[in-house]
């Protein structure tokens, strides 16, 4: 008995139980043709999809490989930021990235000898950056019309015999990653007036220089050797406080 089905024609026989179908020769061939075609065609599709996927992802559950050095989160810097401050952020933002390398290697180092090796370097990168710090503020440490973001303003006592009392500013920069300057002056009449307006968030422009000996080891006074190149912070000397420009008057 002959039945078509699905295109092509088989031949039953009856035997125990039903009939069976008993393929001819040129029915098996067929067969095997249209098995192959469909082999090619969901290759070539698996071969699509792994093209379209993106470098670095993992399909199914899309995943960024981690970046084993670890930064302090980047910030925008100021959009009037000038050259001789940006190539003062420049030097920060390298001792970060150096330090950001170090960290990851000494996570995966198991050597003792390397791992020693690491640890002088990082120590070393604070004076190696402040000296490159001091280069970049050259001929006489001082900044001219520095944009930078109000951090804080208070008052503070200076306990000398005088006990004068000083306005306390703390100025960021505007690199990256946190660097400030730390600017104190007396608190005379004129300046308090001046001041008093300014808030956390205000962006005034100033001039002044780097205080600290021409030792690096004085210059930046954070207590520990990370916070030291991740948020370094410096002493300076505004020229002339009363000169200070500020947008908001």
């Amino acid at each position: 008995q002959q039945i078509e089905t699905g295109g092509f024609v088989t031949t039953h026989s009856k035997q125990r139980g039903g009939y069976y179908p008993v393929f001819s020769a040129a029915t098996l061939f067929k067969i095997k043709i249209s098995v192959v075609a469909c082999s090619l065609i969901y290759v070539v599709s698996l071969t699509a999809t792994a093209t379209s996927e993106k470098p670095g992802q993992i399909t199914g559950a899309t995943q960024q490989i981690a970046d084993p050095a670890q930064k302090p989160p980047e910030r925008q810097m100021p959009p009037r930021v000038n050259q001789k401050q940006k190539e003062t952020c420049d030097v920060i933002e390298r001792a970060v990235s150096l330090y950001a390398a170090d960290d990851a290697r000494l996570e995966i180092e198991r050597n003792g000898i390397i791992r020693d090796e690491i640890i002088v370097r990082r120590t070393a990168l604070r004076k190696s950056r402040d000296i490159q710090f001091l280069q970049a503020l050259l001929p006489d440490r001082s900044f001219r019309e520095w944009p930078m973001k109000v951090a804080a303003i208070d008052t503070a006592t200076a306990y000398t015999r005088r006990q004068e009392e000083y306005i306390h500013l703390k100025l960021d920069v505007g690199c990256k990653f946190q660097t400030i300057f730390h600017a104190r002056f007396l608190a005379i009449p004129h300046a308090v007036q001046l001041f008093r307006v300014i808030v956390p968030g205000d962006t005034v422009t100033v001039s002044g220089y780097v205080l600290g000996s021409s030792d690096p080891k004085s210059l930046e006074h954070s207590l520990t050797e990370r916070g030291s190149i991740e948020r370094p912070e410096y002493d300076v000397h505004l020229t002339n406080p009363q000169t200070v420009e500020i947008p908001s008057l």
